[in-house]
């Protein structure tokens, strides 16, 4: 969607990028986009949502600082941040200090694979407790689609942006530990099920 857009610069004069008429040009583009998409902006959207599910968490984490470092860069652009306390006590290297401390330097885990294992717990899940297994395994896809849906989303309406694949992540997070609390409970129980079985033939 960037090239997109930085190609809808290149092709327009000066007059039409000046005061909010770009911004309403953005608006009409979108509309038209949403209503009859052409083939290079569902391309695009393909893209943009193909990038989500390669991203590394460090890239997502990363995100809100490196849009706050842009500050530091622009000051003149952004007078109005200037009396925050964000920028008045610290600068570019401190606050990227404070990275390391949220796990920044994750870039081995990527949605996909966390996804993938997901899936796996979920099967795991079914194989011991099959009574149970349909209605939690359909909760935590509903955590997953949610997320999903609101990157497909944000792909439709915006161009690509690490830190809109927040919410999937954290979704799919949360997915994963009600699966992993789930596993223990569901061995509990087949255990409890296989010494009754075994006091019955005896």
């Amino acid at each position: 969607m960037g090239e997109v857009l930085g190609q809808t610069r290149k092709l327009l004069p000066a007059t039409c990028l000046q005061g909010d008429n770009f911004a309403r040009l953005l608006n009409e583009t979108a509309r038209a986009c949403l209503l009859s998409p052409s083939s290079p902006y569902l391309r695009a959207v393909r893209i943009d949502f193909g990038k989500s599910f390669i991203i590394p968490i460090g890239d997502v984490i990363a995100a809100p600082f490196v849009h706050t470092i842009f500050y530091f860069s622009h000051p003149e652009s952004m007078p109005q941040c200037a009396h925050l306390d964000t920028f008045q006590n610290h600068d570019r290297s401190s606050i990227l200090g404070q990275l390391h401390s949220y796990g920044g330097g994750h870039r081995i885990l990527r949605y996909h694979r966390l996804l993938l294992g997901w899936l796996v717990l979920v099967l795991i899940f079914a194989w011991r407790e099959r009574a149970q297994a349909i209605a939690l395994s359909a909760y935590t896809f509903a955590f997953n689609a949610t997320g999903l849906l609101m990157t497909a989303a944000n792909c439709l309406l915006n161009e690509f942006q690490s830190r809109y694949t927040l919410t999937a992540w954290e979704l799919l997070v949360i997915a994963v530990v009600i699966m992993l609390g789930a596993l223990p409970k569901a061995e509990l129980t087949a255990r409890r099920l296989g010494n009754s079985n075994f006091v019955v033939r005896y």
